[in-house]
């Protein structure tokens, strides 16, 4: 799956809390990975081969930013960097 979904490439490896590892293996079909519940996986690392990694740390919160907000703000900045260079521009030729 692509544009946003996972490579069937992606290989993911779980260690204990000392950093041993408990167990390593390719995502199934769905992008799952699946192992043993009654591990205690302190840590989770999935890396596609292609530069991708995500990390899963027991105890660790993650925040994200909203997508939406991010494109807004950015439209807005080349609108607001736009509007200024087109008001110098402007300016030059009335001078």
């Amino acid at each position: 799956m692509y544009g946003g979904g996972f490579s069937p490439r992606t290989e993911v490896t779980i260690y204990g809390v000392n950093g041993e590892e408990l167990g390593k293996g390719l995502v199934d079909e769905e992008g799952k990975y699946h192992f043993d519940a009654s591990l205690d996986v302190h840590t989770a690392i999935a890396e596609d081969g292609m530069g991708h990694r995500a990390e899963y740390e027991k105890g660790v919160e993650t925040t994200t930013i909203p997508k939406v907000p991010v494109v807004i703000g950015v439209f807005v900045l080349v609108g607001i960097i736009f509007a200024v260079y087109n008001k110098k521009t402007k300016n030059k030729k009335t001078s």
